[in-house]
């Protein structure tokens, strides 16, 4: 509620409606001490949105609840969050101009790049799946949606995706750079997993690309 107020609301989180409901709530969390009751009046309840118990039924997209009327926050966060999801849609893929870039000798790590980026999908797959994750964004950042919700010691179990995750990326970053390689042979075999992180048919995980960013940082520097 206090969120939807505040995206509401001009001022936002300054709003005093919000400023209201954030001493109601602190009023509710101190009654086993105080035992002084926190009392939510209909007005805050229903506000002036249209129709007697509209407020009630709806919910910011970004809170994905699916028992709720979603309504687009027009504020940064729904802007970001819509964002976010168009990024993750595996239907979107790095521009034509991107991918028309050509490093000479990228080709020779091409077969090689497929293999580990099939193994690199398989064990990524059952990491989600072992921790009951649906998508490559969270795991990657951490903010698992669902976790919050549901799991108390959702903060402690974080950590420890988390550092499943990392676990897994550091070893393909190992596998990278197996063997004496010369910085223009990593320059290529970088660009070699970015494309076929982002050309092959089975491209639903878009990480396997980024592992060698620090190379492909440089690959962009050159070609711009």
């Amino acid at each position: 509620m206090w969120l939807a107020r505040a995206d509401k609301e001009g001022s936002g989180a300054c709003a005093r409606i919000c400023s209201t409901l954030a001493k109601i709530h602190s009023r509710a969390v101190d009654y086993q001490k105080t035992g002084e009751k926190a009392v939510l009046s209909y007005t805050l309840r229903t506000g002036s949105y249209p129709g007697k118990f509209a407020f009630l039924l709806l919910t910011l997209d970004f809170m994905e609840n699916k028992h709720k009327t979603v309504y687009e926050s027009e504020n940064i966060i729904g802007q970001l969050y819509r964002e976010v999801l168009h990024l993750c849609d595996p239907k979107i893929t790095p521009t034509t101009s991107v991918l028309a870039f050509h490093v000479t000798g990228a080709e020779d790590y091409m077969e090689e790049a497929k293999i580990l980026f099939r193994d690199f999908n398989f064990a990524l797959t059952r990491l989600m799946n072992s921790f009951g994750v649906k998508t490559e964004f969270e795991i990657i950042t951490g903010n698992i949606i669902e976790l919050y919700k549901h799991i108390k010691n959702a903060y402690d179990l974080r950590e420890k995706i988390c550092m499943a995750y990392e676990t897994l990326r550091d070893e393909y970053w190992v596998k990278f750079n197996e063997g004496n390689l010369s910085e223009d042979t990593k320059l290529k075999k970088a660009w070699a997993w970015y494309m076929v992180a982002n050309t092959t048919d089975d491209h639903t995980f878009k990480s396997f690309g980024w592992i060698p960013y620090s190379y492909l940082v440089k690959v962009f520097k050159e070609k711009h």
